[in-house]
């Protein structure tokens, strides 16, 4: 019932901007602050539904947040008192079209952490997400590129029914001169003109912890699922009588400005990304200085109650 995407309305307090909720069926959420120009913030998290309370796992709290919600048909009401209502935005025309990308990275990335987090690296996988099932296939290759090969070949596998997938696989990136281990994740969704690149840069403290290293990088990837770009599509022929107006018409197709060529999914791990830094800043510990002893602790951004 929480599934989808919610739109603040009114309540739940006087300082509340406008928001997005966006719960997929599998425990993530994407809280998404709104402005005129479109997407200012996001701040990716867990929750899990505990009889008529929302559980939410909020950055930097000490707890996790605990409030009685109500689903009623296209309302949703989170909160006793002073309740925050919130309305189901139409599939197709939510106000944050990349909460769902961000959420199943989010996932595949707490993933990868995790099983980092006991060994020295993590084999990679693919995550593929359909209405009711999240299925995880190991991906077992010599080195990175075939796995990231075979990946593709999987997706082509998949039915029409899987919205989503992500690939995750662990590069190295280079800080300040000083190369780092990173769980970097290439995420799709079926319809979107492109896809998403997120990498997370971690080491470890004298503990032996892992820890994140800088801020969550996100940009923009090409979508491993099949496009229909509008460019492709065949023009309508021009009148007889105005020949001139085929050169009007003339214009760089939509699709390319989009999506990112496949040499920037390549690179990624060898560089950090500077196109959409702001997008998960909220959700991530801050940059630790090279050197200074990193405290051991859970990324407040990424827990997870699995």
């Amino acid at each position: 019932m929480l599934a989808g995407s919610w739109r603040y309305v009114v309540g739940g307090g006087p300082d509340l901007p406008d928001h997005t909720m966006t719960f997929t069926p599998f425990g993530d959420l994407v809280q998404s602050v709104l402005v005129e120009e479109g997407v200012e913030s996001r701040v990716l998290l867990m929750y899990e539904v505990d009889g008529d309370t929302l559980v939410m796992d909020q950055p930097n709290a000490l707890e996790p947040d605990r409030k009685a919600y109500v689903v009623d048909a296209d309302e949703l009401r989170i909160g006793a008192d002073d309740a925050a209502v919130y309305r189901r935005e139409p599939h197709g025309s939510v106000s944050d079209p990349d909460a769902y990308m961000l959420a199943l990275a989010s996932a595949a990335l707490h993933r990868a952490l995790s099983q980092a987090s006991d060994a020295e690296s993590f084999v990679p996988f693919l995550i593929s997400d359909d209405p009711e099932n999240r299925t995880v296939r190991r991906i077992l290759a010599p080195d990175v590129h075939v796995a990231r090969g075979a990946a593709q070949n999987e997706m082509k596998k998949l039915g029409a029914e899987t919205h989503a997938a992500a690939f995750a696989f662990q590069g190295v990136v280079e800080i300040e001169g000083e190369a780092f281990d990173a769980a970097v994740v290439e995420v799709s969704q079926r319809g979107r003109l492109y896809g998403l690149l997120l990498g997370q840069p971690f080491g470890r403290n004298e503990e032996g912890h892992l820890v994140r290293i800088t801020d969550l990088d996100v940009e923009t990837n090409e979508n491993w699922f099949e496009v229909d770009h509008p460019s492709e599509k065949k023009p309508k022929p021009a009148a007889k009588k105005k020949p001139a107006a085929k050169k009007a018409v003339a214009k760089k197709p939509a699709a390319k400005k989009a999506v990112a060529k496949k040499a920037v999914a390549k690179k990624a791990v060898a560089k950090k990304a500077p196109a959409k830094k702001t997008v998960a800043k909220k959700a991530v510990a801050k940059k630790k200085p090279a050197g200074k002893k990193a405290v051991a602790k859970k990324a407040p951004s990424r827990k997870t109650r699995r």
